[in-house]
């Protein structure tokens, strides 16, 4: 009979818990690249914004309700910055939890991969003492017989 890791279920158990970790990890990580861009789009929306009222100015072409409306937009698209900022931050929070959660996850997957090793080394251990106390049982019953037969003659 092989060997037989008591605590099998487990560790099997601690493998899917560091798989599903890792996909955690990794749907947070795209969460926050979607985050990422999104805050780039409307920093660069903004920018633009600012670029449009700065080509007016020098073209004597903005008046009074141009500045009006470019100040209206402009205040949305910094609330909006604000907010993908906010979200940015969060999804990076996301992202370092679900980091810990695979660095512990394999932790524990690693620990009972160590026990499990550890209990197959004494395991063969074992099996090699029984194998050389039946060996030297066999040698030593051959010996009785070679001396019993030597008297005999």
């Amino acid at each position: 009979m092989g060997f037989v890791f008591r605590l099998e279920r487990v560790l099997a158990v601690r493998r899917l818990q560091e798989e599903v970790a890792q996909q955690f990890l990794s749907r947070a990580r795209e969460t926050l690249r979607g985050e990422r861009a999104r805050l780039e789009a409307v920093e660069e929306d903004l920018r633009r914004a600012v670029s449009d009222v700065d080509v007016l100015k020098r073209t004597d072409e903005l008046d009074a309700e141009a500045l009006r409306l470019h100040s209206r937009y402009a205040g949305l698209q910094r609330c909006r910055v604000s907010r993908a900022r906010e979200a940015v931050e969060g999804a990076s929070r996301a992202v370092e939890d679900a980091s810990r959660a695979v660095l512990d996850a394999h932790r524990a997957r690693q620990a009972l991969e160590k026990l499990r090793e550890r209990d197959e080394a004494a395991w063969r251990a074992a099996v090699s003492r029984r194998e050389a106390c039946r060996i030297d049982a066999v040698a030593a019953a051959r010996h009785r017989g070679r001396r019993e037969e030597d008297r005999g003659h």
